[in-house]
Parts: C-alpha cells; sequence; structure tokens
C-alpha cells in the first residue's frame, strides 16, 4: 500500500492518514491528540465520507477546540478532491 504522506513516525502536525476512512478519530497509538479530538472520540466520531466532507469544510464543526490552523475548504470540487485522495490510501470497505 502506498503512504500518503502526512503525518507518520514521530510526526508532529498529526497522525498518518493511511486508512482514514471508517477509523474512529484519535484511534491511532503514539499521537498526542487535542483535548478536543480526544472529545470528538469520546462522542463517537468515526471518519466516514460525511464526516470528513464536514471536517474538510468546517472543521470545528466536527472538532471544537482542535489545535489545527487549518479553517476549511469552501469549494465542493476541492472537498471532493480531497477526500478522494484521502480515500486513495484507504482498504476499500470488506476487503
Amino acid at each position: 500500500m502506498r503512504q500518503l504522506p502526512c503525518g507518520g513516525e514521530g510526526a508532529k502536525s498529526g497522525p498518518h492518514l493511511n486508512d482514514l476512512i471508517g477509523r474512529p478519530a484519535a484511534s491511532l497509538e503514539g499521537f498526542s491528540y487535542s483535548d478536543g479530538m480526544l472529545e470528538a472520540a469520546e462522542a463517537g466520531v468515526v471518519w466516514d465520507l460525511e464526516t470528513l466532507s464536514k471536517f474538510i469544510t468546517k472543521p470545528r464543526s466536527v472538532v471544537n477546540g482542535s489545535n489545527m490552523a487549518f479553517t476549511g475548504l469552501r469549494s465542493p470540487e476541492d472537498v471532493a478532491n480531497v477526500i478522494a485522495y484521502i480515500a486513495s490510501f484507504s482498504t476499500p470497505p470488506g476487503q
């Protein structure tokens, strides 16, 4: 499997995004998540396509109190392209 060039071993900006789709929020060991992301995990947030779309459009609508400086993408086409890119690094459901 290809590796998504985000985060990873020793990352400070975020955990890796490989196999993100379908993964519960804040579920990778070895990364220090923000309090906001931990609260999202406790609330049961799972990174499905709908949740990713909301997060990429307006991150604080999904994870309030995140440490991220990213404020979101406004173009639906850009959001769809980012999700398609992330999905290319995720194992399709049922495999």
